[in-house]
């Protein structure tokens, strides 16, 4: 399937965003509060919120971290 860059840029931007918010979410409701009774529901609202976060500065910053980074190192 061929897509532009653009479009590829936010595919993965988008996709980065909910894994990391998915385990870091995860990871740090564990070491903060322990294994609680309400352990999955303050998950998923700690999720949530880290996907409204991170995935606005997931799709601005990503972009132009590898712009910069791309104009430093030569990959071949």
């Amino acid at each position: 399937m061929r897509i532009t860059c653009k479009t590829y840029d936010l595919i993965f931007a988008t996709v980065v965003s909910i894994v990391m918010s998915f385990f870091m979410a995860f990871f740090m409701l564990l070491v903060n509060a322990g294994f609680t009774n309400d352990f999955f529901m303050q998950w998923l609202k700690t999720f949530g919120i880290g996907i409204l976060i991170s995935l606005p500065v997931s799709i601005v910053f990503i972009p132009l971290i590898a712009k910069s980074l791309s104009k430093i190192f030569k990959v071949y």
